[in-house]
């Protein structure tokens, strides 16, 4: 969202029903949390598969540019950014904290 012009820039991750406590979907599914990037730029985000997405924020696709697929065996519930920009930290309801660099 551009606060200045109050317009949404882009949309990410997946097109679906609401989760079944607003009337639809299928509970637990989907992104869980997200960091920025050093530059902002990436859009780092974990899913409630265990799998770690990566979105450009710049680009006009709202497909990840890169996955880290099965990063984790469960959920995962908080993901952040070192503040030099060269790791990424993401912890999991499998009772694990995995550091990427």
């Amino acid at each position: 969202f551009d606060l200045r012009s109050y317009q949404e820039l882009n949309r990410f991750g997946e097109e679906r029903a609401p989760p079944e406590s607003m009337g639809g979907g299928i509970p637990g599914e989907g992104l869980t949390c997200m960091s920025f990037s050093r530059s902002g730029r990436l859009i780092f985000c974990g899913h409630a598969n265990g799998s770690v997405l990566a979105f450009d924020s710049l680009s006009r696709s709202a497909a990840p540019v890169y996955t880290i697929t099965n990063g984790h065996e469960n959920h995962i519930s908080c993901i952040g950014s070192s503040p030099s920009g060269d790791g990424l930290c993401t912890g999991s309801w499998d009772f694990n904290l995995r550091i990427w660099a």
